[in-house]
């Protein structure tokens, strides 16, 4: 899903903005002006970043029920324990959104600059958007692996605590990765 994902959003946004919106679609047709049809695309755009964000609030919401549920079931931590395990997991989605939001501002502002250059040929809008989601793939790894990196860490802290507050003769820790 992800490589579907990764090759499928370049060329959707080639063709939104290479490829006037047919007038079926709730566009506006050829014929209705280069700034109209800019309008609508951007409109389009804005409202499927609202969608995904939706889509991703009710994940997370979701996610945060199954770990508050498994927290619950672990006997060997404490109170503050799962408090803090919680709060990490609130803070790295805060860091998710607002990273989120800096990428869909970056791309407004990309595809704003490239509405503004109505000299370009097909090729060359598809060249510079590729090269721009190209760039843009490379932080969002960057970012997925500094997330991965800091859970890492943190489930390394709490079993060193978790271990270190065990009585001496019970059971291996298990935290659930």
């Amino acid at each position: 899903m992800k490589r579907y994902v990764r090759l499928v959003l370049p060329v959707c946004l080639l063709a939104a903005w290479a490829i006037p919106l047919m007038a079926e679609e709730g566009g506006v047709g050829k014929g209705q002006g280069r700034e109209k049809r800019m309008e609508a695309i951007r409109e389009r755009h804005e409202a499927r970043y609202q969608e995904r964000r939706a889509e991703a609030e009710k994940r997370h919401e979701q996610n945060r029920a199954v770990l508050k549920e498994r927290l619950a079931k672990n006997s060997r931590l404490t109170d503050a324990e799962r408090d803090e395990i919680c709060s990490f997991f609130e803070k790295q989605y805060g860091e998710n959104v607002s990273f989120w939001e800096s990428q869909h501002a970056e791309n407004l502002k990309f595809l704003e600059n490239l509405a503004s250059q109505p000299g370009l040929t097909k090729e060359q809008i598809k060249d510079r958007i590729k090269e721009h989601f190209a760039a843009q793939h490379a932080e969002n790894k960057a970012h997925h692996e500094q997330q991965q990196a800091e859970r890492k860490a943190a489930r390394e802290r709490v079993r060193t605590e978790v271990r270190q507050n065990a009585p001496q003769n019970a059971p291996p820790v298990e935290t659930g990765n």
